[in-house]
């Protein structure tokens, strides 16, 4: 939806990038890419092995990883699009939710999607095993026909030290005239976060060409 209304060339896949700076960036294989303000909209990892030195963190982030097991079902094992949370820590799902009870287009038509979270990235075959069994206790005997789509584990799922740091407040979007940054490590860890990070480094744009 944004590419589509800039003009063609804009959007460049493909250019790993090795260093940004004031001014512009400079591309893996040499080649420099020169603009007048940069936002730098990555992880919080790949935003600390981008920045100069002077800017980066003293220490690497932390990170939190997250497992994800996604099953097609012929019928909804509930009627509302909430999330819901473990109570008892009976087993390794943290929440789970049926994604095509908030649009049915997540799933193929006569089908739905459920989402199982679980926290960390524990290895092995038992995984699908004991999440069924916890959430067989959720939504009954059902989930015994539940088609196990696929199973995603994501080590560096979210930043920790923004986690742990809910009073202090978002991070400056403006790094250096000309230097910006956007993510949800620099607000609340949510994609709420990130598109709010995203408004105020615009916002820090605007602010800094009508200053000129």
């Amino acid at each position: 939806q944004l590419a589509a209304a800039l003009p063609t060339g804009s959007v460049r896949c493909g250019c790993p990038v090795r260093a940004v700076a004031p001014g512009g960036v400079a591309l893996e294989d040499g080649r420099q890419r020169h603009a007048r303000h940069v936002v730098l909209a990555t992880s919080q990892l790949a935003a600390e092995s981008l920045l100069p030195e002077a800017l980066r963190a003293p220490t690497k982030p932390r990170t939190r990883s997250v497992s994800c097991l996604y099953f097609a079902a012929h019928r909804s094992p509930a009627p509302d699009g909430i999330l819901y949370l473990d109570g008892s820590g009976r087993g390794p799902v943290n929440n789970a939710c049926v994604l095509s009870n908030v649009s049915p287009h997540y799933a193929l038509p006569g089908q739905h999607l459920i989402s199982a979270t679980v926290l960390g990235t524990p290895q092995g075959d038992d995984l699908e095993s004991e999440a069924r069994a916890q959430l067989a206790r959720w939504f009954g005997a059902q989930t015994g026909d539940w088609r196990l789509l696929r199973t995603y584990r994501i080590r560096e799922a979210q930043p920790e030290e923004a986690q742990l740091r809910l009073a202090a407040g978002p991070l400056d979007a403006r790094l250096l005239p000309g230097l910006y940054r956007a993510g949800d490590y620099c607000e609340d860890v949510s994609i709420n976060g990130a598109l709010l990070s995203g408004r105020r480094a615009a916002e820090a744009i605007l602010e800094d060409r009508s200053a000129r």
